[in-house]
């Protein structure tokens, strides 16, 4: 596997690394079940951060973006599911988590930060 999903401290808070080697095209599907059964086991809901350390191309426009399959979009709104941070330097991943504000996506909670540091000392102030 190319990622790995982990709980951070013990607290709400899950974070996915998507490695260099992440293909999301042929990943997405299994990376969004492994999601699913954790959230599915929580006790309550959970702040996901995305690290994404692999480079985004033309072939990985979905990174950040608002899903546009039925499976991402059941995940992203899973009862145990309360926000979703991305991580990564690429501007683009930060435009487009910038469509989650779009009308059709609403109740879902998304931001982007740079650095992984970042991104924890958000989580842990909100979680």
């Amino acid at each position: 596997m190319s990622y790995t999903i982990e709980q951070y401290s013990g607290q709400p808070i899950l974070i996915s690394t998507l490695r260099e080697d992440y293909n999301p095209l042929h990943e997405i599907q299994p990376m969004v079940h492994d999601l699913a059964a954790i959230l599915d086991a929580a006790a309550c809901p959970m702040i996901l951060i995305v690290e994404v350390q692999f480079q985004p191309d033309d072939a990985a426009t979905t990174v950040g973006a608002p899903p546009t399959n039925g499976n991402q979009n059941e995940l992203f709104r899973h009862p145990n599911l309360r926000e979703i941070i991305f991580v990564s330097d690429d501007g683009r991943v930060h435009l487009r988590v910038g469509g989650w504000n779009a009308t059709i996506y609403r109740n879902v909670n998304v931001c982007a930060f740079h650095t992984i540091d970042a991104a924890l000392a958000y989580a842990e102030s909100v979680a």
